[in-house]
């Protein structure tokens, strides 16, 4: 009982921080955060210790029909590394075709087929 009751509490916490960072009310301790071009993949992304983390993707954008969630790690877009927002919208921006991003969630690599608009 005591362990369903932990749970419980686990989870709404976890809702009430998840409402808090979408609402602005709580700031999470990112260097940089910049949209990155939200018309064509509809991805907020954020710089932290060399790694770029997606913190929102846009309902119905080519990045949430490609399954990419709040949280993932970009590890690669379209075959070049991205370690910064800047070196992302670097590569973004010479993207003629519908590329292939590489991110990983939880540990785990996974690639994911963006259409361009």
């Amino acid at each position: 009982m005591k362990t369903k009751r932990w749970l419980a509490i686990g989870c709404a916490v976890a809702v009430l921080l998840t409402a808090a960072i979408a609402m602005g009310c709580l700031r999470l301790p990112f260097e940089q955060a910049a949209a990155v071009d939200a018309a064509d993949y509809g991805l907020v992304l954020a710089d932290r210790n060399g790694e770029v983390y997606v913190l929102a993707v846009e309902e119905n954008s080519s990045a949430s029909c490609a399954g990419v969630e709040p949280g993932d790690v970009v590890a690669s877009l379209d075959g070049n590394p991205t370690d910064s927002v800047s070196a992302f919208q670097r590569v973004e921006k010479s993207i003629t075709s519908s590329p292939v991003m590489v991110v990983h969630r939880r540990g785990e690599p996974m690639s994911v087929f963006l259409k361009n608009p």
